[in-house]
């Protein structure tokens, strides 16, 4: 999936982060005026973070 982007719909006390090949944070939740379209780069990682029960819908 690597070049591609996901729609991420997400709890309010949640976050989500991607980190490329060398664990730098290219994208999070947190940037102001962040959308939920979330990049995927080669190599990379997503986390997602939230509370016990949160569920997160991934298109």
């Amino acid at each position: 999936m690597a070049g591609s982007t996901i729609t991420v719909e997400r709890p309010e006390n949640s976050a989500v982060y991607t980190f490329n090949k060398y664990g730098e944070v290219v994208y999070t939740s947190h940037f102001v005026g962040a959308s939920n379209d979330i990049p995927l780069p080669k190599d990379g990682k997503i986390l997602f973070v939230g509370e016990t029960g949160s569920v997160v819908n991934i298109e």
